[in-house]
């Protein structure tokens, strides 16, 4: 059986790229089955491995790493985490709360399974865990099982690596403006989720999927999409998906009006706005008529680099980080359980954000061509010491 990761920042399209999926007959794709997973593999490596106090219910993704060793070590680890009883008793309990608070709208059918777990490496768990989708989820014609998940990108890239030929990452970009309005500017956010994401923890989350995509850009079994260009060439970008995957083109992964969720019902499409279901391309340029001037400037600016990589197109040439010290974020409206770990946008955060990004434009290599570059020179090939900036690499 082969796996497959859709990955990607949140609202980006992954849903919807997995439920197209999801319709060909050799492939069952299911929303977000196994996050809790990743992050109790998290728990482990900071538990067992480099034994140092660290809060489990610390969201995943956020960790700043200081140098290229550390991740490195978390990634040469991954394989040889080991689930104890207490640890798969732990991944049952929360995997059922997430299955079951999300309805249909997930992966319900692996609850009957879940309890034939048994403890055993990371890897031998996630192999259980890619047999308990593919019983729940069986078709006599499946060759490829998956998921889709949101900031556990960086797992995905690891299991690309421990299981090779027989895994695939589909990395879902949309432009930043786009899912940050879509994530904190609908209107029934406070209602649907509690309140909204810190905007720093949504920029940081979409530049490290920039990331993943740039230093797995000769990877044969990565690719990268734009929802973009998804919803507006949804054919030839299925075929193209198709033939990344091995598998023939199937016409019922292009008829939305059919696509089913976890419990095999008709899907209804996850978005904060009435306009732009489906493979419709009103969604697009909506975050114009929904942000505020202000908070366009602020991702623009430090999300700038990596937008014109991937050839986005900015409101404003300017670069004035001075205007970006009005920028107010009203914490009261962050979601309660984030709120304790300090995540907001603040005069010290930009700082460093600032650093960063005049970093690209002080550079000598002018061309479109920076930033993968630095990311290329200083990730794949190795010489990053340490960490510039924050940026969540586990």
């Amino acid at each position: 059986m082969n796996y497959i990761h859709v990955l990607g920042p949140i609202r980006a399209g992954k849903t919807l790229v997995g439920r197209a999926l999801n319709m060909h007959p050799t492939v069952s794709l299911q929303q977000e089955p196994y996050f809790f997973f990743f992050k109790i593999c998290r728990n482990i490596y900071f538990r067992d491995i480099i034994k140092v106090k660290h809060d489990p219910e610390k969201p995943l993704g956020l960790e700043s790493i200081n140098s290229i060793e550390y991740s490195d070590k978390f990634s040469s680890s991954f394989s040889n985490l080991y689930f104890n009883k207490a640890d798969i008793n732990k991944l049952i309990e929360q995997t059922t709360w997430q299955q079951t608070i999300a309805g249909s709208e997930r992966a319900p059918k692996i609850l009957a399974y879940l309890n034939i777990l048994k403890p055993n490496t990371a890897k031998n768990v996630f192999i259980q865990l890619m047999k308990i989708l593919t019983e729940a989820y069986k078709n006599k014609s499946l060759t490829h099982v998956g998921y889709t998940e949101a900031w556990c990108d960086n797992y995905a890239v690891i299991l690309n690596k421990i299981f090779k030929k027989k895994h695939y990452c589909i990395n879902s970009l949309r432009d930043p403006r786009a899912v940050i309005a879509s994530r904190n500017h609908g209107s029934n956010i406070q209602e649907k989720y509690g309140g909204k994401y810190p905007i720093l923890v949504l920029i940081r989350h979409w530049r490290n999927n920039v990331i993943n995509s740039i230093i797995n850009d000769s990877n044969d079994h990565y690719l990268t999409v734009k929802y973009e260009d998804i919803v507006s060439y949804p054919d030839f970008w299925f075929s193209k998906i198709c033939f990344f995957l091995g598998i023939n083109f199937s016409n019922e992964m292009l008829d939305v009006n059919n696509f089913i969720n976890g419990q095999g019902e008709i899907w209804k499409q996850n978005t904060s706005f009435k306009s732009g279901t489906g493979f419709s391309t009103k969604s697009v340029d909506k975050w114009k008529s929904v942000l505020p001037d202000d908070e366009i400037n602020l991702i623009e600016y430090l999300c700038r680099p990596e937008m014109e990589y991937l050839n986005y197109e900015l409101s404003s040439d300017e670069l004035v980080p001075d205007r970006l010290k009005n920028y107010f974020e009203d914490t009261n409206l962050i979601m309660p359980w984030l709120q304790p770990y300090n995540l907001h946008f603040s005069e010290n955060k930009l700082s460093k954000e600032t650093e960063r990004v005049e970093y690209f434009y002080n550079t000598k290599n002018a061309d479109n061509n920076k930033v993968k570059n630095y990311y290329y020179n200083e990730i794949v090939l190795n010489r990053l010491k340490s960490s510039r900036w924050e940026c969540p690499l586990i």
